[in-house]
């Protein structure tokens, strides 16, 4: 009986321990990214998180005909106070090495947007679009933010 409430405790502290990570997404239908279309997120932060890392996740074809994207990003914090962050996502660096880790057909890119980045607890909206002139981005399958804390 006493190993069994010490391997219940050993477990419970033990994830107890986990951080907070979430990851929210859109597919896209016909693999466009319509553009200046607001995609909002809802992310329930449940404990304060001092140090979190927001960033932002796009998964693609394989060479999809461009290198970089121009996003926006807009977080709403619980308190109602708002901030907008323009980025690039970059496929490919500045020799044209493929910055996305691809298998297959499919390439998935992680762009960091903010770091150390503290969350208090409560209810974040996280809202993102791309910046593109044209009407759709192509080839793009996915996209959204991944937070860890």
């Amino acid at each position: 009986m006493k190993k069994s409430i010490l391997l219940l405790f050993s477990i419970l502290m033990l994830s107890s321990c986990n951080k907070f990570q979430e990851h929210v997404t859109t597919d896209f239908q016909d693999n466009r990214w319509i553009s200046d279309k607001w995609q909002d997120y809802t992310v329930v932060i449940p404990a304060d998180q001092k140090a979190a890392t927001v960033n932002v996740f796009f998964s693609h074809i394989y060479e999809p005909g461009y290198d970089e994207i121009p996003v926006s990003v807009k977080i709403k914090s619980p308190d109602g106070k708002d901030e907008t962050i323009n980025t690039k996502i970059l496929l490919k660096d500045k020799n044209g090495k493929n910055l996305s880790d691809c298998a297959g057909d499919v390439c998935d890119c992680i762009t960091t947007i903010k770091t150390d980045f503290p969350l208090k607890k409560g209810t974040y909206i996280f809202s993102l679009k791309n910046n593109v002139k044209q009407p759709f981005l192509p080839n793009a399958l996915v996209a959204g933010i991944k937070i860890n804390a």
